[in-house]
């Protein structure tokens, strides 16, 4: 866990999971995607997310406002497994709410 006076980088829960779900059907944050996700596919994402830093030690973390307990997306690094020309590589990723 990481925090500052604006930002709590924190693990997973399975209450991120429907703000998450809820996150990757907006059309503006998804504006860049391929396409929207449906909930089924946020939440496996979001399990999958949960596990990988759970193996690691390290990932996309979660993100809160302190004292506000609120889910307002993720931030953090993650090793591709896509062959990319570049490959190997550990990419940048977020996705934040437009909402706060």
């Amino acid at each position: 866990m990481l925090k500052t006076e604006r930002l709590l980088l924190r693990q997973w829960t399975e209450d991120d999971f429907l703000p998450f779900a809820e996150m990757c059907n907006d059309k503006e944050v998804m504006e860049f995607f391929p396409k929207l996700q449906t909930q089924e596919e946020s939440f496996e994402m979001g399990r999958k997310i949960l596990s990988l830093i759970n193996e690691r030690g390290w990932g996309l973390w979660a993100i809160e406002i302190p004292n506000q307990h609120k889910f307002i997306g993720f931030v953090g690094l993650h090793t591709p497994t896509n062959k990319m020309p570049f490959s190997p590589c550990v990419e940048i990723g977020w996705r934040l709410s437009k909402k706060e």
